[in-house]
């Protein structure tokens, strides 16, 4: 993953409990049945969008913010997997 900050563990947690709140909210979105997981995604994806207009490209070019982005699409799917398959194997 490219780091564009130094980060703690504390720093770590503090994030990953923020990653963890806005997926429980956008699967609470999804549960009450008014928006697909498609539509969702296009609307996270639209805020990521913003949020990488109101960086400062003083300290981080566009192109090292959107490997970040990548590598953070690539490291969060591959999470959602082995999550999945891992609550599939105790299942059988």
């Amino acid at each position: 993953m490219t780091k564009l900050v130094p980060l703690t563990p504390e720093r770590a947690k503090l994030l990953e409990q923020a990653r963890n709140e806005i997926l429980e909210a956008a699967r609470a979105t999804i549960d009450k049945g008014q928006f697909s997981s498609q539509e969702i995604l296009a609307v996270m994806s639209h805020a990521v969008g913003g949020m990488l207009a109101l960086q400062d490209q003083r300290t981080a070019s566009v192109n090292e913010m959107m490997e970040m982005i990548l590598d953070n699409i690539e490291a969060g799917n591959r999470q959602i997997v082995d999550d999945l398959n891992s609550l599939d194997g105790r299942m059988h």
